[in-house]
């Protein structure tokens, strides 16, 4: 038997399959679209599944090939946005099936209004519905959400040196443009969010004295001391720190402290201090 008789033999079996699959494909009047033709996903999302629903009759195969289509954000294909099967065989009777897609769309930026499409493209058996397209809107997550420990030298009798303190950073609304900062007190202090000409990094800014809950029935403040003359001194002037690298770092010379001013006491104070090897640490918000 001669090499080309043998190739046509090892090719029949193929060309079989093919003509089968053809001749499986459904005949009856459907189509497929995706349930939903805009939805919305938090940026930290890392796995998606949008479900292609066939409505009509469903008597064979359809097959539907699937693309990336829209993106305002720059997000690579096989990348950030990674689709796992382009090409989806329905069988007969069934009404749904999931398109799987890997995200790592998450960074350091509030960039807000970023989306990206995916698309039926092309489909065998059926036809396109009025949702062959599903807009995937990204609802953005904020660096600077989360917990964190106020760390600095203790500017009381006790505790004596490095100390810190649990504390919580969340955002007002989803502007990002301002945080609620909780000591766990009942309430919490209003912090002011720029962002500054350098990717990832933000400036805070804390008004002093403000209320951030109670303690045995008298309120508390978050009190800002500044270092006047070599003392550590009272201070209304807002106190301005920097986001960077899962770090809030604050000028040197500058404490935060929990006031109950009612009974002259301290529930914390820490600052920025000189270690013994004589370098400078500023006070610190470090997130956990």
């Amino acid at each position: 038997m001669n090499y080309l008789k043998r190739f046509a033999i090892l090719l029949l079996p193929l060309i079989m399959i093919a003509c089968n699959d053809d001749d499986n494909l459904n005949t009856g009047t459907a189509t497929v679209e995706f349930q939903s033709a805009e939805i919305e996903i938090k940026e930290l999302t890392s796995s998606l599944n949008l479900p292609i629903v066939v409505k009509g009759e469903n008597n064979g195969l359809i097959k539907v090939r699937i693309e990336m289509k829209d993106n305002n954000s720059g997000f690579e294909n096989d990348k950030d946005i990674l689709i796992t099967d382009y090409n989806l065989v329905i069988p007969a009777g069934v009404e749904s099936v999931n398109v799987e897609t890997l995200l790592s769309i998450a960074n350091d930026e509030i960039e807000q209004n970023r989306s990206f499409s995916i698309a039926i493209a092309h489909v065998e058996g059926a036809t396109a519905g009025s949702n062959a397209i599903c807009k995937v809107n990204i609802l953005e997550n904020s660096p600077l959400e989360g917990k964190y420990m106020m760390e600095g030298k203790s500017q009381l009798q006790t505790p004596n040196g490095v100390t810190n303190y649990a504390c919580t950073l969340t955002s007002v609304d989803d502007s990002f443009e301002q945080l609620y900062l909780d000591f766990g007190q009942g309430g919490a202090a209003l912090v002011e969010v720029e962002a500054t000409e350098n990717q990832g990094e933000y400036k805070l800014t804390i008004a002093a004295s403000q209320v951030i809950g109670t303690y045995n029935g008298d309120n508390v403040e978050l009190t800002h001391k500044a270092v006047s003359n070599g003392r550590w001194v009272k201070t209304t002037d807002p106190i301005t720190g920097i986001f960077k690298n899962k770090v809030v770092t604050f000028e040197m010379g500058h404490a935060l402290g929990l006031e109950v001013p009612a009974v002259e006491g301290w529930l914390g104070l820490v600052g920025s201090y000189t270690d013994d090897s004589g370098n400078s640490i500023p006070l610190k918000f470090i997130k956990q």
